[in-house]
């Protein structure tokens, strides 16, 4: 249903077009699954589109699109999310309202099919005012508390194994057994050491070398287990001129249970912000990559800033990914730093229709690829996409930009 939103000293606008947007992740994504990840997202699309024209509000789309692709086992988000340590679905979301700027998530969430919707419940419960005995509602909810005010609140919980994929539990084994060789190399490697200073027997030393000779000889044990940031995320401008933003994720495999990611950080997976009386741009971001890195930068809120500055959308985004990201002094002495921007402009004029100057959208990354689809009322399909980064190009260190410009 459409959700009521609350006027936050905006203008009345006059309707007009609609654009939604999605992205299945900044990351690496395979040439063999190009094409069903595309179909996904241009699903997420379709699916938020249908809910704009039956008058829908951004906030209403963007939970539609965002609970599309947690239902996909092909998206790390929801069901088919990454695995944590203890081999268990611990999920991340959150949603902002551009209009009314109120912002709801959950962390290491349990047990929930669509960690979205019950974000999203939290903007609702929030848009109602204070509680019994004058109480503040919740926004930022985690763990098993999470879990039973979902209860509490009509979203189903079900069995941790329903969230479970085949192809998450295959990664799962894959990486668990790569940990645990590593593990044994590590091992190996002190052992040895305390044997050159203990021993005379250099025979000792190579045979403790040859108990991991099938590890050595694997060189990929040595690469990270997650190299596809595959969060999820979407913007929204809906026909009054209302913007809005929503990530989920299942986190990086084999986290560590109770660690909570840039998808449930204020500031870092999203933001949206209406256009101001006094002409500032209305903006929604998301934002995709290695969580840690997104956090320290609060990648999300950097974004929208620079867009509120820079008149240029494309030099706002490249601000973004260079000074506040790549060069960043909070992520000084981290060789490749991964990231990903979904974001959308909307300029209003003196009079304050947001209409009227069109809007633009853009993203850009530092991964080796992006996954996207965005369509608008103008459109009868979606158009999907996967960025990719050019051959002569350094992932970590280098970054594309592109986009489109819309009137709606």
């Amino acid at each position: 249903m459409p959700s009521k939103g609350i006027p936050h000293g905006i203008p009345p606008m006059a309707e007009g077009g609609f654009l939604i947007a999605v992205h299945a992740g900044a990351g690496y994504h395979s040439l063999g699954k190009e094409v069903e990840y595309k179909v996904v997202c241009a699903k997420a699309c379709s699916q938020a589109v249908k809910i704009l024209k039956s008058g829908g509000s951004a906030l209403d789309a963007v939970t539609v699109a965002i609970q599309s692709l947690e239902d996909s086992p092909l998206t790390n988000a929801g069901h088919g999310s990454n695995l944590t340590l203890a081999e268990t679905v611990e999920c991340d979301a959150s949603i902002m309202d551009g209009q009314s700027l109120l912002h709801g998530a959950v962390g290491a969430l349990s047990g929930i099919q669509n960690p979205i919707c019950l974000a999203r419940k939290l903007v609702n419960v929030q848009k109602q005012g204070t509680l019994l005995l004058g109480r503040i509602p919740p926004s930022f909810l985690v763990g098993t508390g999470a879990a039973m005010w979902a209860k509490e609140n009509g979203i189903s919980v079900i069995s941790e194994d329903k969230l479970k994929s085949e192809s998450a539990m295959k990664t799962f084994n894959d990486h668990k057994r790569r940990l645990e060789r590593q593990g044994v190399k590590m091992l190996c490697k002190k052992r040895k050491t305390k044997l050159h200073i203990h021993s005379n027997n250099p025979q000792k030393v190579l045979d403790l070398s040859d108990t991991n000779k099938h590890a050595d000889d694997n060189h990929s044990e040595d690469s990270p287990v997650n190299g596809i940031q595959d969060t999820v995320g979407s913007i929204c401008i809906d026909c009054h001129g209302n913007l809005a933003a929503g990530v989920s994720s299942g986190g990086i495999s084999l986290k560590q249970p109770g660690r909570v990611g840039p998808a449930a950080v204020y500031g870092a997976g999203c933001w949206a912000t209406n256009t101001s009386p006094n002409g500032r741009p209305g903006v929604a971001v998301v934002t995709s990559g290695t969580g840690e890195h997104l956090m320290r930068t609060l990648l999300a809120k950097s974004c929208a800033e620079n867009l509120y500055r820079e008149e240029d959308t494309h030099r706002a985004i490249e601000k973004t990914l260079t000074k506040d990201f790549l060069e960043s002094g909070f992520l000084s002495g981290i060789a490749k730093k991964y990231g990903g921007i979904l974001a959308v402009k909307q300029a209003a004029d003196s009079s304050g229709d947001s209409h009227s100057n069109g809007v633009d959208l853009i993203w850009s990354h530092t991964t080796e690829s992006m996954c996207i689809a965005y369509m608008t009322s103008k459109e009868k399909r979606a158009k999907s996409l996967i960025s990719r980064l050019s051959e002569d190009s350094k992932a970590g260190q280098s970054l594309i930009i592109q986009g489109k410009h819309f009137v709606l």
